[in-house]
Order: C-alpha cells, then sequence, then structure tokens
C-alpha cells in the first residue's frame, strides 16, 4: 500500500530516538579513529583544524603538506585490536542440549555460512567499535501448505542477523506490564537495487519490527518510492507476518548490545585523545619543518633590475657568493628557544594519559618497577569494565540463541558465554595443592575444582567437564596404564567428532 505524497524528511518511520543525534557523531569518531591515518586525514579539518594561511591562493597546497608530514599514532586502533583480543582468546562457551548441539545448526547461524563463534566475534567486533548494536533472528516465510522437510530443503530456516548502531535510528519499550520490554524496534537497512544489468545504486529501507494492537509480532518493511529526479516522494509499505513453527508470537525477537540504553561508545574519549595526539604532533612536525629547513638571508644587496642579467644567488655546492659593495652580508638564519622542547613535552604527556586511559601494554616504561599485585590492582579497573561489557553481550547472544533454537524446533535451555577473565596470574602452588586435598576429603566440589583449573588455563579451556570426569574415572580404574587412558581418551573425542556423543 502507499500513504501520502510527502517529502521524505516528514515520514514518520524516519525518526530517530531522541539520544541518537549525538550518539552518531561520536560513533563516527570512533569508527574513523580506529580505520587508521588515511581516514583521519581525509576528514581533513574535522580532526586537523588550521588558521594560516586563510583565503590565500597556496592555502590548499600549504595545509595538505603540513597535514601529510604529521604522522598519525593508531593507539585507538591498537586498544581495539587488544580488547577484541582478550575476549576472544578463548572460545566462547556454550551450554545447551545434546540433540541440538550435534544438529550442525550452530554451524552456520546467519545463513552465510558463519558458525557461533564467527558470528559472536564478528558482532563483538563491531560492538566495541560504538559499545551499541542489536540481533535480529528472522526467518524466510515458507509458501503456505510447504512441509518442513521441503522448507529446509530450499533453505528456509531461521537465521540471525547482526544489525551496527547506526542502523538502529528507534526503538520503545512497553512498560506497563512491569517489566521493560520491547514493542517497537525500526532498522534502516541498506539495498541494492539494479538500474540495469551491470549498474547497482544502494537504496534506504526501513523495517520495523512491532507489536500489533492484537500482542502479535509483525514486520512492516517501509520502501522509499522515487521519482524522475531520483528524490523520495513516497513509501510503499508491506505488512510480513512472522509464524513460528506455524504459530504467531507474542514478543520481538531483537535484542540490543550490550544493554538497551545506547550509551558512550567506551573507546571514545581514548579516540578523542588520539586526535589531540595528532593535533599537538602537526604543530611540533610544522614546527620542526620550519626550523630545520635552512632559510639564507642577504643584507645590503640589491639585486639589478634587468631582466637579461641571471644573477640568482645559489645556497650549497661548489658556488662561490660574491658581492662588490662591502657592506653586504650573507647568513643562514638559526633556530633558538624552548618552544620546541615544550611541544615535546607536550606529545609526552597526552602519550601518558594515552595509555592511562588504556591499559599497561601501550604505556611508556615507568622509572621504578611495579610489583605483581600493584600492576593486577592498576588492571583491574580496565578488566572490570571489559568484563561486564562481555557479561551483558553474553546474556543477550544467550536469549536470541535460545530462540534460535526454539525456532528451529529443539527444546531446552541455551547458554553461551564469552571469555570475561583476562588475567594471567597463576595460582600459587600451594594454594592448588590445598583445592586438590579439601576436595579429595569430599569438602570442594569437583566442578569447582574444573572450573578454577580452566579458568587458570591449567587444562585446555575448551576441555569439557564430562571429559575432565572421563579422565579421573579412567585415572581411578585398576590396571590401566598411561597408554589404554590415553586411547580410550582419543576414542571418546574421535566418537564426538563424528556426533554419536557430545
Amino acid at each position: 500500500m502507499s500513504i501520502g505524497n510527502r517529502k521524505a524528511k516528514t515520514f514518520p518511520v524516519m525518526t530517530t530516538y531522541p539520544e541518537y543525534a549525538v550518539l552518531k557523531d561520536r560513533w563516527d569518531v570512533c569508527r574513523e579513529v580506529i580505520s587508521g591515518e588515511d581516514v583521519v586525514k581525509s576528514r581533513g579539518e574535522k580532526y586537523l583544524p588550521v588558521a594560516i594561511l586563510k583565503n590565500k591562493d597556496d592555502q590548499k597546497a600549504r595545509y595538505e603538506a603540513y597535514k601529510m608530514r604529521t604522522p598519525f599514532i593508531p593507539f585507538t586502533y591498537m586498544a581495539y585490536q587488544v580488547q577484541h583480543a582478550m575476549v576472544f582468546r578463548r572460545t566462547p562457551s556454550v551450554i545447551c542440549s545434546d540433540e541440538f548441539r550435534n544438529s550442525g545448526l550452530l554451524d552456520n547461524v546467519d545463513g552465510r555460512g558463519n558458525s557461533l563463534y564467527q558470528f559472536a566475534s564478528n558482532s563483538f567486533d563491531d560492538l566495541l567499535k560504538t559499545g551499541f548494536g542489536g540481533i535480529l533472528l528472522d526467518m524466510p516465510q515458507a509458501e503456505p501448505g510447504m512441509s518442513k522437510y521441503d522448507a529446509e530443503k530450499k533453505g528456509i530456516r531461521p537465521y540471525l542477523t547482526y544489525y551496527p548502531a547506526e542502523q538502529i535510528i528507534n526503538k520503545v519499550f512497553d512498560n506497563t506490564t512491569g517489566m521493560s520490554r520491547l514493542k517497537l524496534v525500526v532498522l534502516r537497512e541498506k539495498v541494492s537495487v539494479y538500474k540495469d544489468e551491470f549498474t547497482a545504486v544502494n537504496r534506504e529501507r526501513y523495517r520495523v519490527l512491532a507489536i500489533n494492537d492484537e500482542g502479535i509480532y509483525e514486520q512492516r518493511l517501509w520502501t522509499p518510492v522515487y521519482d524522475e529526479r531520483d528524490e523520495i516522494q513516497d513509501m510503499a509499505v508491506e505488512v510480513v507476518p512472522i509464524l513460528v513453527n506455524g504459530n504467531p508470537i507474542t514478543y520481538i525477537p531483537f535484542v540490543l548490545l550490550p544493554t538497551d540504553i545506547a550509551e558512550k561508545p567506551p573507546l571514545y574519549d581514548l579516540a578523542m585523545m588520539n586526535v589531540h595526539h595528532y593535533q599537538v604532533m602537526a604543530d611540533y612536525y610544522n614546527g620542526l619543518h620550519k626550523v630545520t629547513m635552512p632559510t639564507g638571508y642577504i643584507t645590503g644587496y640589491t639585486p639589478p633590475d634587468d631582466d637579461e642579467c641571471d644573477d640568482a644567488i645559489t645556497l650549497g655546492g661548489d658556488v662561490f657568493i660574491t658581492e662588490e659593495n662591502p657592506d653586504a652580508k650573507f647568513g643562514m638564519l638559526t633556530y633558538a628557544g624552548e618552544g620546541m622542547e615544550h611541544t615535546k613535552e607536550g606529545i609526552d604527556k597526552i602519550e601518558n594519559l594515552i595509555a592511562g586511559i588504556f591499559m599497561k601494554s601501550i604505556a611508556p616504561d615507568k622509572k621504578t618497577s611495579e610489583t605483581a599485585e600493584s600492576a593486577y590492582v592498576h588492571r583491574s579497573g580496565e578488566n572490570a569494565r571489559l568484563a561486564t561489557f562481555a557479561r551483558n553481550t553474553s546474556e543477550k547472544l544467550s536469549w536470541i540463541f535460545e530462540r534460535y533454537e526454539e525456532w528451529n524446533g529443539y527444546e531446552g535451555s541455551f547458554e553461551t558465554q564469552l571469555n570475561y577473565d583476562y588475567e594471567t596470574m597463576s595460582l600459587d602452588p600451594n594454594i592448588i595443592n590445598s583445592i586438590a586435598n579439601i576436595s579429595g576429603q569430599g569438602k570442594f566440589p569437583l566442578y569447582c575444582v574444573y572450573w578454577i583449573l580452566r579458568q587458570q588455563e591449567l587444562i585446555d579451556p575448551d576441555m569439557h567437564y564430562d571429559d575432565f570426569i572421563f579422565l579421573i574415572d579412567q585415572e581411578n580404574l585398576e590396571g590401566s596404564s598411561a597408554e589404554e587412558i590415553y586411547q580410550a581418551f582419543k576414542k571418546r573425542l574421535a566418537e564426538r567428532d563424528s556426533k554419536l556423543i557430545v
């Protein structure tokens, strides 16, 4: 259906939530600074304003030289890479039914061949840049009367899609029941429209996820209609009912990450300090360029006013400069003063601030040593923030993957946990012995022993608890040799790989 003949700016579906505009500016800063030197420099005076040589013919050339001689150090990119590596240095743990784990559905959760691990890694990678995003669980609707077998054969099955912060333009919550839940989400999507066989243009459309007046979830696709001047004149709206296993649902299968509220990106402060560092570096290198370039001067000399006379003065080489006027003086300007030193000190201070904002791994060497305990405390604040971010994301991932499990016709709870232990300090051997002794006396659960050893990476972080128990049981069998135990364990893993067990 079609509604109204209005200007694009008046369509209500394009309305953004109140904080969107301010956050969008911050998201842009983080993305551009993380992208590195080429992108930052391409933005010109957004990141490197200049007030010299205004309204002069050589302004552009001078500014380009001023900009290009300035190095941009990718502090924010390094921080972003390190944080992602810290969270995904271990494979996310997954607890679900054996039947669902063995189904193969976790090997391709987005319909593009990405496993749960890869999908979570890609989503978290983008999430670190803006601090906000979302995941939609969706499913192409089968033709009426199509069997589940035929639908699966044609690839019609549930899939997950990650949406970056910029595409989530509106969200409304319903608090009437005493528990906040999504009532409306508007997603701005990009679709390719082919003008001919070879030429495609990107067009925007709006996917509205909503609970209708009957309390049922539905989607509405708002597609702009363009006139001959390529301007939006109308909107075509298509209502898409969603059925899961033949039934409607009463919730919106969408999660906002890491929480429902979009806040300042976690790397924004670091990105802004990175920009400030770039600006001060520009002043320093511009000054360095000026004071180190040789500049000659002459006093008491007037060049001849004769167009045919070549009386150019050349510096350097084997050229001797002569002048008949005994009062003429030749010389080279030299720099004297402390201005450059003050600028260099300013750069050092900014780099120390950057190190303080992020982590010790990019801080300069300290004059005094730091004890292991104080280093642990020094890092705990940063790690606590990242761990909270990872925990909140894990809860949302668990909810959407449990719905994914249900939509595929399986039952049972689902839990996935991203890594939130970033410390590498090992337990004291005496503590490990004490834990083993207490456990042997039946006063400390064996699962807790397994969890501690796994967290400390004293056993393979990917080892399942049932494998841990299996090895203990094998060790306790009378007459079993080390080789027999090893072969039994290899057989167990082979059976798991063939999906006979989990």
